[in-house]
């Protein structure tokens, strides 16, 4: 009885310890994301303008039809500057958002080391994400919702005697709005991505949906949910919403560590 004792104590001691070091990493991770989205946001700021303004600054040349004002719109944030260079800021961060993740996974799994993400396959799924959110009439689409506002601004802004001093602080709200939801959630998105791939490529069958402390009702009652890694209900992808910092923590009952690890590396 007393070895009983002595081995359920010291089992419920190593469950409490596995308990701190999850709670350690996740703080340290933290860290780590609120650091890079700080400097996302610094980065992403002046793109985001661009991308406003580059068309505004064509105002006198803006067709008189609603109709006809938001498919110009389109059209000139389609081939405008500022997308490119978007585009190339999201792809970067997308992709260093997805280095934090697969360091965040290692370190859920008590793995020493880096990891950087350089498989093909993986990269693609990356940069269809950044395309989807620089594509018109796309699921995710930016330039959409961007022509969307300044269709219904420039039609308001019409009736002033001169429409810039209107529109200049609905631009800096609307980038305000939208550097927050990008920087969050698209970090969001390839941060649980990463873990999942992380886990599905060293051997993890299991992850568990993990809300934040200050989760909202939308995912606080997911929390705890075991899934696959390799199939991920319909549902339960993260983010859940603009804003959500939900994570995927792995399963590791009955896990052995593979004797090569997975870093982010071509998938064999």
């Amino acid at each position: 009885m007393r070895q009983q004792r002595s081995a359920l104590g010291n089992a419920l001691q190593r469950l409490q310890l596995s308990i701190l070091r999850a709670q350690l990493h996740v703080r340290q991770v933290t860290l780590r994301e609120q650091q890079l989205q700080r400097e996302w946001a610094t980065t992403i700021d002046p793109l985001l303008s661009d991308l406003y303004w580059e068309p505004l600054g064509r105002l006198q040349e803006a067709p008189e039809d609603e109709g006809d004002l938001r498919e110009w719109l389109l059209l000139l944030l389609m081939g405008g500057w500022a997308r490119r260079r978007l585009s190339d800021n999201l792809g970067s961060y997308l992709l260093r958002s997805a280095d934090v993740g697969g360091e965040m996974a290692l370190a859920f799994l008590d793995v020493d080391g880096g990891f950087h993400l350089s498989a093909p396959d993986y990269l693609a799924v990356i940069n269809a994400r950044r395309d989807e959110l620089l594509t018109a009439s796309a699921e995710l689409s930016l330039l959409d919702t961007t022509a969307e506002q300044l269709t219904q601004a420039i039609v308001r802004a019409r009736e002033e005697s001169n429409p810039l001093p209107y529109l200049a602080p609905l631009v800096s709200s609307w980038v305000a709005t939208r550097r927050n939801s990008i920087t969050i959630t698209e970090m969001a998105w390839a941060v649980a991505a990463a873990l999942t791939w992380t886990y599905l490529n060293n051997a993890v069958e299991e992850q568990m949906f993990t809300a934040r402390a200050d989760a909202c009702a939308l995912c606080l009652p997911k929390h705890g949910v075991v899934v696959r890694t390799n199939n991920v209900p319909l549902g339960y992808g993260i983010p859940q919403h603009t804003g959500c910092r939900c994570i995927w923590m792995p399963v590791t009952r009955n896990w052995t560590e593979p004797a090569n690890i997975w870093r982010g590396g071509r998938v064999t």
